[in-house]
């Protein structure tokens, strides 16, 4: 099962990201204050965000949560 947010696209992050100019997912991590492996299995649809983190993301890339 997977835990987090129901319905999160990891293809909208991966697409914010590259639009706001993070080219990589460490500097994503970097950002959000966690793992590489972490913003990895978000972009893979491996495991998707707690809310706290999707409201991080969203801040991050300057976006409303409810885009992703």
């Amino acid at each position: 099962m997977r835990v987090g947010i129901p319905g999160f696209q990891a293809a909208r992050l991966r697409e914010a990201r590259e639009a706001r100019g993070i080219n990589s997912l460490v500097s994503l991590a970097e950002l959000l204050g966690v793992s590489t492996s972490t913003v990895s299995r978000w972009e893979s649809e491996e495991s998707t965000p707690p809310p706290d983190m999707l409201a991080k993301l969203a801040e991050v890339l300057k976006l409303r949560p409810s885009y992703f």
